[in-house]
């Protein structure tokens, strides 16, 4: 989880799964992804570390005591910063709300939680260390992430503000019709994912975080073997790939995204 310079804009340098029962999720994952995995101390609390091709590209948690009442498993991304309180002091001053304020752990660097104006919930994180992050790949790499999808409650507003304070810039969009714009985003040169406005079925405005494998039938098998369930696909996708969202079994939300080989 290193690299603190981002002139080109604020890329997503980690990804966490916070879940309800942690050995259940390890099993489950272990087999879907192939992710390796160790264990570490965060802030006083057991980690488990996911890796791809012994590169870190995750991590694995239990819910927090204090927010077990009401927190629901799910992925959540983290954006590299290179002041982690400037950025949630902007942000909050736009409209978000900290759900964490900036915490600093150690080896780690600062995090903070923060729910966008609309409600959907990302962390920010000023990483201790030099180098580059090695958790997102817009390549096909089996294990990393490729694609980080917003469902917002309105696309234009959600836009201008990941754009004004993340330094994405707007690619090209792509009509679907009755559920309107899908709006690719990214770096100077990198796609990171698209934004579109949430279908009326979505409950509420969530990032959904897409990992890369290299059999998408394959790993949809895997999903139901393990006690998951298929909520849409595999569905094609733009670049002769397939996607794939999920629920693992304590609920949590996940998309896959990869060829198909038969």
């Amino acid at each position: 989880m290193t690299g603190t310079s981002y002139p080109a804009g604020n890329p997503f340098v980690w990804y966490e799964l916070m879940t309800s029962d942690v050995t259940a999720a390890k099993q489950f994952y272990g087999t879907l992804m192939g992710w390796s995995m160790s264990e570490v101390e965060a802030g006083g609390e057991p980690y488990t570390i996911l890796s791809a091709d012994g590169q870190g590209i995750g991590g694995i948690m239990r819910i927090p005591a204090v927010a077990a009442g009401s927190a629901r498993p799910g992925w959540f991304g983290y954006v590299g910063v290179p002041d982690a309180s400037a950025a949630v002091e902007a942000m909050a001053a736009d409209g978000a709300s900290v759900h964490m304020p900036v915490t600093h752990i150690p080896e780690v660097g600062h995090i903070a939680m923060l729910a966008d104006p609309q409600g959907a919930t990302f962390y920010v994180i000023q990483p201790e260390g030099e180098g580059p992050a090695t958790s997102f790949s817009a390549m096909p790499s089996a294990g990393k992430f490729g694609w980080n999808e917003l469902h917002a409650g309105e696309l234009a507003g959600a836009l201008a503000f990941y754009t004004r304070h993340m330094g994405w810039k707007a690619f090209d969009g792509m009509d679907m019709g009755p559920m309107g714009t899908y709006q690719f985003y990214g770096l100077e040169g990198t796609t990171l994912g698209g934004m579109m406005t949430k279908t009326p079925d979505t409950p509420r405005p969530e990032w959904k975080h897409y990992a890369w494998v290299d059999d998408i039938d394959a790993a949809a098998s895997r999903v139901t073997e393990g006690g998951g369930q298929i909520v849409h696909g595999p569905s094609p996708v733009p670049g002769d790939l397939f996607m794939v969202q999920i629920t693992d079994p304590q609920g949590a939300a996940f998309a896959m995204v990869g060829h198909r080989k038969n």
